[in-house]
C-alpha cells in the first residue's frame, strides 16, 4: 500500500475538495475569545497551546494512517476537530471531521489525499494565527 501524501485536486469524501470551503480563521470564534476573562492574555495563552500540541496530532493521524489503524486515525483526528474548532479553524476542523468518518468507518482507502489537505491548511492556520498573536501582543 502506498502511504504517500501527494497532493490530489479532490479527497474522495463525497467528492470533498481536500481544500475546505471555510476560511482559514473564523474572526467571530476569536472574537468570542477576547470575551474570556483576562481577554488577550488568555486567548495568547490558548493560541500557543494549540500551536504547541497540534503538531503531535499530526504526527499521530500520519503514524496511524501508515500503520493502517483506523481507530488511532479517528481518535486523533477527533481531537485535531475540536481543538481547531475551538481556536476559529474551522476549514481545518471540517477536514478533519471528514478523516474522522474515514477512522470510524475503519475505510482509510481515501486517506492520504485527506492527510494531504490537513497539512496544507494547518500550515495557513499556523501562519494565520502567528499573525493574530502578534497583533494581539501589540496591543
Amino acid at each position: 500500500m502506498d502511504n504517500s501524501l501527494s497532493p490530489s485536486p479532490t479527497c474522495g469524501v463525497l467528492s470533498m475538495p481536500c481544500k475546505p470551503s471555510q476560511p482559514t480563521l473564523d474572526m467571530q470564534v476569536l472574537e468570542g475569545l477576547l470575551a474570556l476573562p483576562r481577554g488577550a492574555a488568555s486567548v495568547q495563552r490558548i493560541l500557543r497551546t494549540y500551536l504547541d500540541t497540534t503538531p503531535a496530532l499530526l504526527s499521530a493521524l500520519q503514524e496511524g494512517f501508515c500503520q493502517g489503524d483506523a481507530m488511532h486515525v479517528e481518535q486523533a483526528a477527533h481531537s485535531l476537530k475540536s481543538s481547531s474548532g475551538n481556536v476559529g479553524a474551522l476549514a481545518l476542523a471540517e477536514l478533519a471531521r471528514a478523516l474522522e468518518a474515514m477512522g470510524r468507518a475503519q475505510n482509510l482507502a481515501q486517506a492520504a489525499p485527506l492527510l494531504a489537505g490537513i497539512a496544507r491548511e494547518y500550515a495557513e492556520v499556523c501562519q494565520a494565527l502567528a499573525r493574530e498573536l502578534s497583533t494581539l501582543a501589540a496591543a
